[in-house]
């Protein structure tokens, strides 16, 4: 059986992009290049009049619409005065998903209510 030269190419060509795009999957997760919007729960993560400090390593949470957990979200870059009006509603949040300490966190650019 022949195969055309073409027919050859075209298969060792697609070989290639395979391997090329099976070599670009990672286990680790990097720094984002451009920031985000993620669309999710804002929630609070702290603890509420409770003795014993809460061990989440921010305040805030995000969680998906089946309650989720997502990330974990930094605020400190935030000009909103008061977080509370945001807390248990939909929100767009604009941020950099980083991993810290084994953690997903997502460093907040900005924050917004869901139309």
């Amino acid at each position: 059986m022949r195969i055309g030269v073409a027919k050859l190419i075209t298969a060792l060509v697609a070989c290639c992009c395979a391997l090329a795009m099976s070599a670009c999957n990672s286990a680790t997760t990097r720094h984002a290049a451009s920031p985000s919007e993620y669309v999710c729960i804002f929630e609070y993560a702290g603890a509420v009049f409770s003795p014993v400090p809460s061990s989440a390593p921010f305040n805030y949470s995000m969680r998906d619409i089946n309650g989720k957990f997502i990330a974990y979200v930094d605020t400190s870059r935030l000009v909103a005065q008061r977080l509370e009006p945001f807390i248990g509603k939909c929100v767009v949040i604009r941020g950099i998903l980083l991993k810290l300490d084994g953690e997903s966190v997502v460093r907040a650019d900005s924050i917004r209510l869901k139309r």
